[in-house]
């Protein structure tokens, strides 16, 4: 499912849709989207500001209306292909079936913390994987022990090493 919008405008779909003549490959930014209405519904109109930007190009803030799909619905933070009209920025179409359906994401991280927690980490998933940076620390004994009080306060081990503070 591909959206299009120009400046001011909400996105066009179908016969009436303007051509991209001159596309470029960039991205589109979700800065702020709307729920569905209807949660168990198959598709709901979502409103969704985006930041387009693409190479070459300057970054040019849009506002769409557009059906999509519940199950592969948009959160703020993603950024998602798109093709802009080079000679017109405010041309572009987003690949909205790049957002994976929430059952498949769900499915992953469930196989993913099983394996973590088969492989015998006793909190598996809070810091499995993950590096810990202490920012301002002077010497690395000052950053473990940053680390130890910030395990301490959360309940969760941050360095990977199966304790917690």
């Amino acid at each position: 499912m591909i959206g299009t919008a120009t400046k001011g405008e909400v996105s066009q779909v179908g016969l009436f849709k303007r051509k991209i003549k001159n596309p470029v490959l960039g991205s589109a930014e979700i800065t702020s989207c709307g729920t569905p209405g209807n949660p168990r519904a198959i598709r709901s109109t979502c409103v969704l500001f985006v930041i387009v930007d693409g190479p070459g190009l300057e970054p040019t803030a849009h506002e769409l209306r557009k059906q999509i799909r519940v199950a592969r619905w948009p959160r703020p933070g993603m950024r998602l292909p798109c093709r802009i009209d080079r000679d017109n920025p405010d041309r572009f179409e987003i690949d909205f079936d790049a957002i994976p359906d929430w059952q498949d994401v769900a499915r992953d991280e469930a196989a993913n913390l099983a394996a973590a927690r088969a492989g015998g980490s006793s909190d598996a998933g809070a810091g499995a994987g993950q590096a810990v940076t202490v920012v301002g620390a002077a010497s690395p004994a000052e950053a473990a022990q940053a680390v130890r009080k910030a395990e301490n306060v959360l309940g969760m081990d941050l360095d990977g090493d199966g304790r917690i503070g």
